[in-house]
């Protein structure tokens, strides 16, 4: 969602929901708040139930229309092109790119795909999304009048706020609160991503480093705490 200084971002997964929302302030963007919300297990999302959660959540959210969505990478194709240094492309080689390998999976999975691009330094990102279920959620949040400016997988989307937040692409994103912990990696081993609890500071501290340990990062890991 977007006002001239909020924006939200919102996560459908299998077994919950996420939400992010960052503000501007002094024309930069600082996360504000993180919420996370469980689905019935072995239950499908339908419309009673998302509709339910979402019409909760308006209740103290920003009154704010339009939201950035992002659906799990388990409904989501994520690809990378490397890109040679030695050649310069145009911005319209890069969405016959992207377009190309868009076709190449729907020969191969037979499914209607819509896709997304971007590119980051020498590697094109491209993120293929099937084309009926995100036809399906456009209907399901117009029904609430909630406009889907955008979407992503969650780590990428993530990864594009902490642009926003000045935060090297190099570092791993680690965001606390209320005991659960919300993780990205860093942007050569994307999209790898995933939420933990934490019982202390202590247990808090220790899951910090098994993360930063794993992602075998050279820099020091970015960390936010409300």
């Amino acid at each position: 969602m977007k006002t001239d200084n909020y924006q939200i971002g919102i996560e459908i997964n299998i077994n919950h929901i996420n939400a992010v929302l960052v503000f501007q302030q002094n024309k930069q963007w600082k996360i504000n708040a993180f919420w996370q919300f469980p689905l019935p297990l072995n239950d499908n999302i339908d419309d009673i139930n998302l509709r339910t959660i979402l019409k909760r959540w308006q209740q103290s959210l920003p009154p704010i229309n339009r939201i950035a969505l992002a659906l799990p990478d388990t409904v989501a194709s994520y690809h990378t092109i490397a890109l040679s240094n030695l050649i310069s492309l145009t911005p319209a080689a890069y969405y016959r790119l992207a377009q190309l390998r868009a076709t190449s999976h729907q020969q191969v999975t037979k499914q209607a795909v819509q896709f997304d691009y971007r590119q980051h330094n020498q590697h094109l990102a491209i993120h293929l999304h099937n084309k009926t279920l995100i036809e399906t959620y456009i209907a399901l949040f117009a029904k609430i009048n909630l406009t889907i400016t955008a979407i992503d997988i969650p780590a990428c989307a993530l990864r594009y706020v902490a642009t926003h937040l000045n935060i090297s692409p190099h570092s791993i994103l680690i965001f606390c609160q209320n005991n659960q912990m919300l993780w990205v990696c860093a942007d050569k081993e994307m999209p790898h991503y995933g939420t933990l609890s934490y019982q202390d500071h202590q247990e808090q501290e220790k899951t910090i480093t098994a993360i930063t340990h794993q992602a075998s990062l050279a820099t020091g890991a970015m960390l936010f705490l409300r």
